[in-house]
């Protein structure tokens, strides 16, 4: 893109010749979009004045590249999969080339780019490993760079489920300038597809559990992979034919599933009903939520049954076994229990006597209904009293039919005996007769009353008898009561070890009547049942069996047993003693035998005990109370029946409040029998009460537990027990607002509702307002930190009620959040609310947690601390620093300051590229350091290049980012210098021309300079020696340039003084020294003598010249010669005359004469007279000039005669 036929031209005036000393033309360098090496042209100069010197004539130009190859990321997003290999390109961003020939940059010398890891969620070396060596750039054909595919990046097959993960990497830009990379896609973004998948499931699609068992654990199974953090899996119930709190009681459970594991597992409860139902109930469950949610993770949220089997198996039973009845006693009740379990709907059972025929006789029907159990229900059996004495026992077998689902129990059958009681003239004792005083009463009956018969007999004033059941009704018989002493005995445990005895004899009479002959008769004792079985059981003495032929009185006796069998519940033995006339005897007539029978009832001396087993924990509305009847650990041989009842209890002095009772029934009543064949296992029973629940929150309650049992051999130990029931209405509170937004320095208000209905009760029972606990208010997560980013005050006011007794919102103001001046983005608070304690309150999950956001309105701006930076180049380097106004970061931020070419080039001026200083959390203020280079070069005295923000990290979104450059100015400190080698110099002037060293040091040039050495003679250009060129060499350089010396062959001349001068030095300095004296010695030598030796002259000749001759030169300047004369033997005056002592030789002459005159006196002397003539003094004198002061003879020759 050069054009070299490109010229410029100036004028230089002679107007303007003070001010106009230099010139400047300017070429524009063009940019050609070539990265190459340095060019080098020239400058060449011409004027069109021919009497102009142009000293140099050319200058050499540099030309740096300013072109860079821009690479970047060809894909900045990637994704691949787990066990894969991520493929990334660096490409070529513009269409530079690297030139061709030999003014292209090289390739090898192109430094290979490296990446570097920028953190993502994917982890190094457990996620991915990453090598960061890049292959070398290369030149295609075109000389453009050649995309560079390579596998940074491998993923591990992990097999945990976590879900896509990124990381992202960046280009760092080798250590030369000719390869710059792209911000904006310097950044590659590795998307990891997370192929583990897993499956979340129930393990089995049904759950069976038997109702007893309490509990039936579910457990949730993870195939596929596993969880690399613990999980929170919720598992909840609905209901099907099984229903929340009378089937089961866990409505939900949140299980967690620990990381790196695949089952978890927890517990529903199972709710033990004790009712009669179909034999399979069930529920669904399914997961319905995990936490944290995972991607990669498939819940099956298909339900899974749990399907309870009813062990509660309803049982019809006779209350006995057997029962027998009097004949006379009228309609009898059947009783008949229903006990096991309750029942799902009601039943209808039919009570029968089974007589042999297909339907048997019907006595009736019982319903069941589905209330608690036991329960009891009767029938009438019918006795028909027909007056006929002496019949045999009726024997009847009672049955029970269409009993549907319900079992038999045990008896299932009973056995009812119907005696036959009528009697003639003679009645037992307690029979109620008309008693009279005497016999002519019992026709008036005017005074009769209704006493027992043995009262009637005991009567003083008389005991006479009527009955309707005599033979005579109006018969009115004299009483005498025939007998045992005792007629009802009953022995028990107790009686322990005990002897009784027993007579039989005539006990009463009325006065007057025939005592002795009744005593006289032989009477028959017998005794029922005849054969006694298992009496070693009961009596440690045998057992008096009866006599036919005994007289009054009779005696005989029994002991009972001192301790027991541990057989409990043995029948009763009971013995019964009957007296009457011996077959033949006759009664004396007019009398009326009340036979005292005698009845021995020895009960088992083995006790069988029974109690409510103490219940440690209240029970809940809502569930089912069960009361628990534990029977002594002893066995026994016959059923007992044991009945549980509700009551009131009210003691104000044991508690203060015991609730309202809503909704109880009093009344209510459970039986259950303990049947020897279950004794093994039938330890306890349970009754069960439904508590009612009533939707009102209130104090606990208090009733009681009445126990009864239908055999007196039982015993009941304690017969009451007080039970307590918890209130389960609860009220249900959360956020009103579950998000709520505020900008810094405002105050949060969380309002706390109600969710539901509940009321907190009215009176005595109704939960108190001052009992409410108040709910705590936890900080438990969130980007914003407390006490930093805001002030969190946990108290929460106290709930109040309203006037329907349900809960008032409570407003309050926990959170202030501070103006901190920190630019961090919107935060988050996440308070929950979590009961104190307090079981009258409950915070569903749902509503218990309130988000704030706090609007971070701090902004700020990140910017170069100044627009330009000087720096001097020797000082190596230069501080740069990056500010931040308006606001603090809470955290470290990474600054990338890049540095881009200008005047001054990278690696040439500067060798840092780009930086990364920190700026720390709440400074304002990160600095770095640029190297500056110090090249020894000398160039121009300010080169600069630019640095900028180009990146921060991690990205603030709050933050502005100046990315205007900065200039970085360097001060060239290598100044050239230029000097002479010496100071001065002298030279001969007969040694000819001479050199003159001028040297450059002090730093490298920049670019070729001449330098011109001229004798500064006064003038205004002075005399020009010539150039010398100093290049971009190396420094000292040495150049000479020759000075002139001419020999004139002129002596005695005084030294030529030079001044040597340097000029058109550019911007080279001038050293020391800067000028150079020389000095040029006259060396040319001359002689100054007398010409000659000796001159002859005769007398007669009046004078002679006497010259002084200058030889070997000439002189440029007239010399003053002083020539003296000394006397001889001739005298002056006499003999000569010598007046011109002083003589001038003139210039460039080489000889001058004095006139020496002879006196001609006329006077023969001797032939010859001499004098002396002699140079006595040269002015000027110089160590050339060589002067002969030898004295030169003249001798007079004497001419007279």
């Amino acid at each position: 893109l050069f054009n070299f036929t490109e010229t410029h031209s100036v004028v230089f005036q002679p107007a303007t010749v003070n001010e106009q000393r230099f010139e400047e033309l300017i070429f524009e360098m063009p940019q050609d979009n070539i990265v190459e090496l340095q060019e080098v042209f020239r400058w060449r100069l011409s004027v069109n004045d021919s009497r102009v010197r142009i000293n140099p004539d050319t200058q050499i130009v540099r030309l740096d590249n300013q072109d860079v190859f821009s690479i970047g990321f060809r894909e900045l997003t990637v994704t691949i999969g787990e066990g894969e290999n991520a493929s990334l390109t660096i490409k070529q961003i513009g269409g530079e080339t690297a030139g061709v020939g030999i003014g292209g940059f090289p390739e090898d010398r192109l430094s290979p780019v490296r990446l570097r890891h920028v953190p993502g969620n994917a982890t190094i070396d457990s996620d991915f490993s990453l090598n960061t060596t890049v292959p070398g750039l290369t030149y295609r054909p075109n000389n453009t760079l050649n995309d560079i595919p390579f596998e940074p990046i491998t993923s591990f097959e992990d097999n945990i489920i976590e879900g896509n993960e990124i990381l992202r990497v960046i280009i760092v830009p080798g250590g030369d300038n000719a390869v710059q990379v792209q911000s904006g896609i310097q950044t590659a973004t590795i998307t990891i597809i997370d192929d583990d998948t897993g499956v979340l499931s129930l393990e089995r699609g049904t759950y069976d559990v038997i109702e007893n068992e309490g509990t039936v654990e579910i457990c949730a199974v993870l195939t596929g992979g596993v969880l690399s953090t613990d999980t929170e899996i919720t598992i909840q119930a609905e209901d099907n034919t099984a229903r929340f709190r009378s089937d089961y009681s866990t409505h939900g459970i949140h299980s967690v599933l620990r990381s790196f594991t695949n089952k978890t597992c927890g517990r529903f409860n199972i709710t033990n009903d004790l009712i009669s139902e179909q034999l399979l109930e069930n529920c669904t469950i399914a997961i319905i939520g995990i936490f944290p949610e995972n991607s990669g993770l498939k819940i099956d949220q298909s339900p899974t049954f749990i399907r309870i089997q009813d062990d509660d198996q309803a049982e019809v039973r006779f209350a006995m076994g057997q029962a027998t009845f009097s004949e006379g006693g009228g309609n009898q009740s059947i009783t008949v229990i229903l006990g096991g379990a309750q029942l799902s709907q009601s039943e209808d059972v039919e009570v029968y006597i089974d007589d042999g025929t297909t339907n048997g006789t019907s006595l009736g029907f019982v319903t069941f209904g589905t209330g608690a159990i036991p329960q009891n229900r009767t029938v009438v059996f019918p006795v028909v009293d027909n007056n006929i004495a002496l019949e045999p026992d009726k024997h009847y077998l009672l049955r029970l039919r269409n009993i549907g689902s319900i079992g038999l129990g045990n008896p299932e059958t009973m056995n009812v005996t119907v005696e036959d009681e009528d009697v003639t003239q003679k009645l037992p004792e307690d029979v109620i007769v008309q008693c009279y005083s005497s016999a002519a009463d019992c026709t008036t009956n005017t005074n009769g009353v209704s006493l027992a018969a043995i009262d009637c007999c005991n009567r003083t004033g008389g005991g006479y008898i009527s009955h309707s059941s005599l033979n005579v009704v109006a018969q009115c018989g004299a009483c005498i009561v025939v007998g045992f002493d005792q007629t009802r005995v009953h022995i028990g445990p107790s009686d322990a070890g005990r002897r009784y005895s027993f007579t039989a004899d005539v006990l009463l009479s009325t006065p007057g009547a025939p005592t002795n002959e009744v005593r006289d008769l032989c009477w028959n004792i017998s005794r029922e049942p005849a054969t006694l079985v298992d009496v070693a059981d009961y009596l440690r003495t045998p057992v008096f069996s009866g006599q036919t032929d005994a007289f009054l009185p009779k005696r005989f006796n029994l002991q009972y047993l001192s301790y027991g069998n541990e057989l409990a519940l043995q029948p009763t033995l009971s013995i019964h003693y009957t007296i009457a006339p011996s077959s033949g005897e006759s009664i004396p007539s007019g009398v009326v035998l009340v036979y005292n029978h005698l009845s021995i009832t020895i009960d088992d001396i083995d006790i069988m005990s029974v109690g409510l087993e103490l219940q440690c924990f209240p029970f809940v509305e809502g569930s089912t109370a069960v009361a628990v009847i534990r029977r002594k650990l002893i066995e026994y041989e016959a059923p007992f029946e044991v009945t549980v009842s509700l009551g009131k209890f009210r003691n104000p002095y044991l508690f203060t409040a015991v609730g309202e009772f809503d909704n109880f029934n009093f009344t209510e009543q459970h039986s259950v029998v303990f049947h020897p064949e279950y004794q093994f296992d039938q330890h306890f029973e349970r009754v069960t009460f439904l508590m009612s629940q009533d939707n009102i929150v209130e104090l606990q309650e208090v009733f009681q537990w009445r126990l009864t049992v239908n055999d007196s051999r039982v015993r009941i130990n304690p017969n009451t027990q007080i039970v307590r029931l918890d209130n389960r209405d609860v009220f249900r509170v959360g956020f009103k607002d579950l998000h709520v937004t505020i900008r810094e320095g405002q105050v949060a208000t969380l309002t706390i509702k109600q969710i539901g209905n509940e009321t907190g009760g009215v009176d005595i029972g109704g939960f108190p307002q001052n009992h409410l606990q108040p709910v705590q208010l936890v900080h438990i997560s969130g980007t914003a930190t407390n006490g930093s980013d805001f002030l969190l005050n946990s108290t929460v006011p106290r709930l109040t009620y309203s006037a329907n007794n349900t809960l008032n919102d409570m407003s309050f103001t926990p959170i202030i959040s501070i103006d901190d001046s920190i630019i961090e983005g919107d935060e988050t608070i996440r308070v929950i609310i979590l009961s104190n304690g307090n079981n009258v309150l409950q915070i569903p999950r749902d509503q218990r947690t309130a988000t704030i956001a706090i609007i971070d309105d701090d902004t700020g701006v990140l910017s170069l601390e100044r627009r330009t930076y000087d720096v001097i180049e020797n000082e190596g380097t230069v501080e740069i620093c990056a500010v931040l106004t308006g606001g603090v970061l809470p955290t470290d931020t990474e600054i990338t300051l890049q540095a881009r070419d200008n005047t001054a080039v990278c690696i040439g001026d500067y060798s840092t590229l780009r930086i990364r200083p920190t700026l720390h959390s709440f400074a304002n203020r990160a600095c770095g350091r640029f190297r500056i280079r110090n090249d020894l070069i000398s160039e121009q005295l300010f080169e600069n290049f630019t640095v900028a923000i180009t990146d921060i990290f991690p990205v603030n979104n709050r933050l502005t980012v100046d990315r205007s450059p900065s200039f970085i100015r360097i001060q060239d400190d290598d100044q050239a210098e230029v000097r002479f080698a010496m100071g001065q110099t002298t030279f001969s002037e007969g040694g000819g021309n001479q050199s003159i060293t001028v040297i450059l040091g002090g730093a490298q040039l920049s670019q070729s300079e001449d330098v011109e050495v001229y004798i500064d003679d006064g003038i205004t250009k002075g005399t020009l020696l010539g150039f010398v060129t100093f290049s971009t060499g190396a420094i000292p350089q040495n150049r000479t340039v020759v000075f002139p010396v001419v020999d004139d062959n002129i002596a005695l001349e005084p030294d030529k003084l030079y001044l040597l001068r340097l000029r058109n030095i550019g911007n080279i300095g001038l050293g020391n020294p800067e000028t150079m004296n020389v000095t040029v010695e006259d060396d040319d030598v001359v002689d100054v003598f007398l010409e000659r030796r000796s001159y002859d002259v005769i007398e007669n000749q009046t004078s002679i010249k006497i010259c002084v001759v200058l030889t070997k030169g000439f002189l440029s300047t007239p010399m003053n010669i002083n020539i003296f004369d000394a006397q001889g033997t001739a005298k002056y005056q006499f003999d000569y005359i010598f007046f011109n002592f002083h003589v001038i030789l003139p210039p460039y002459k080489n000889s001058t004469c004095v006139t020496l005159y002879i006196v001609n006196d006329n006077i023969k002397e001797t032939l010859y007279e001499e004098m002396h003539m002699y140079i006595f003094r040269v002015i000027p004198w110089n160590k050339n000039l060589h002067v002969d002061y030898t004295w030169s003879t003249v001798r007079i020759q004497d001419d007279d005669n």
